[in-house]
């Protein structure tokens, strides 16, 4: 159990770093080069990572998942060092692009790897269970980071703070090391055959992807209709609507913390729903998705402040629950030997999804009204909840 500690307190580390890496770099760029420039330079961070997670599951399964993590904190390092260098010595466009790059390329890296490392330290049938701790985990050290780094921006030299980041990366590459190589083989679950996964001897990606009534495939597409709905209304929809109804800026950092809080409660739910009771387990799936849905539609109506903001904490508990509850079962449903490819094929429909939902949402906000995509989203929610209700097998 202790590795397995060490490596929560290591994504912890790397998650308040993270976060608090990109509000700063956010702010340092729009400071010094304006919004256009600065959406490009966080366009190239994005596709360097999605470049690298197409890539990273592969390298994982094939290579190491521990010499994975290892290149990508190493790189993390070298980006947090050469964008401090960039803000002590003034601006540089080539020195910050090797930086951004740098950086979405180790977080692509460290992404899949992560999730193929957690499922060799995660017995088998416990991996919902610590999913939802680092949910836990991770959704607390973004909220103090995302707080604190703002005010940072302003008292403390950014030279100074891009270093600091560095050292807490570092700090996070010589904890990781404490984690042995070779941990020993997860059990076998002593489940009926049908809810076990794949032999990892005659599996192929494909039949991962479709044993056992298919739930990694349905599980996938449910994930990008959740991060989808996720991403386009909290980023883009909620600030705009709270806008037109001249609630200002203040509601919308209310909702962020609302939706955090949300989410850790979820995830503290979701890690004690028992891993053999795959009932009770797709209820909360499936259920969580339809109310997810309902929730969606009911931000469609302009509700008052505190009620919108009740819905918003509401959405952010759905999430926490059947997020990491989905993502328990999908990586239980595979073989150890395929965890880096499926896992980042999670973070894939994860991040891929938000530039789809950007562009949808900016189509249906200009074509029809601000509140249109909470409409869209929700029936697109219900239509996957049921389907995937519909089609969910029955336990033996």
């Amino acid at each position: 159990m202790k590795p397995l500690r060490t490596w929560l307190a290591v994504a912890g580390i790397v998650a308040i770093g993270d976060q608090a890496f990109f509000v700063v770099l956010s702010l340092f760029l729009l400071s010094s080069y304006g919004s256009g420039i600065a959406a490009s330079f966080l366009t190239a961070t994005s596709v360097a990572r999605l470049a690298l997670i197409l890539v990273g599951g592969w390298a994982a399964d094939r290579w190491s998942p521990y010499r994975c993590i290892q290149v990508g904190l190493v790189l993390r390092i070298a980006s947090f060092l050469i964008v401090g260098l960039d803000s002590l010595g003034g601006p540089s466009v080539p020195l910050l692009s090797c930086g951004v790059v740098l950086f979405g390329a180790g977080d692509g890296l460290y992404l899949p790897s992560s999730g193929a490392l957690l499922k060799r330290l995660t017995d088998h049938g416990d991996f919902s269970r610590t999913i939802s701790w680092v949910q836990v985990i991770t959704s607390v050290a973004t909220g103090l980071a995302g707080a604190t780094s703002g005010f940072s921006f302003e008292a403390v030299p950014l030279h100074t703070l891009f270093f600091s980041f560095a050292l807490l990366a570092l700090a996070a590459f010589a904890l990781f090391h404490a984690i042995p190589r070779a941990p020993s083989p997860a059990p076998e679950a002593e489940g009926p055959p049908a809810h076990q996964p794949p032999s990892s001897t005659t599996a192929s990606l494909r039949t991962v992807m479709t044993a056992n009534g298919g739930t990694v495939a349905v599980g996938l597409l449910t994930a990008f209709l959740i991060d989808a709905s996720l991403s386009g209304a909290l980023n883009i929809v909620l600030p705009a609507r709270y806008l037109e109804l001249g609630w200002g800026g203040g509601a919308c950092g209310a909702a962020v913390c609302l939706f955090a809080l949300g989410g850790v409660l979820g995830g503290v739910i979701a890690s004690r729903i028992p891993a053999d009771r795959l009932a009770v387990r797709n209820a909360v799936i499936n259920g969580g998705i339809l109310v997810f849905a309902a929730l969606t539609c009911a931000l469609y109506f302009a509700l008052p402040e505190p009620v919108s903001l009740a819905l918003v904490a509401a959405l952010g508990l759905c999430a926490g629950v059947a997020a990491p509850t989905l993502i328990g079962d999908i990586m239980n449903n595979t073989p150890p030997e395929f965890a880096g490819r499926v896992y980042s094929a999670i973070n894939l429909v994860t991040y891929g999804s938000a530039p789809i939902a950007y562009a949808a949402c900016g189509f249906l906000m200009a074509r029809f009204s601000t509140a249109a995509p909470f409409l869209v989203g929700a029936a697109l929610l219900a239509l996957g909840g049921a389907v995937r209700a519909a089609t969910t097998p029955k336990p033996e």
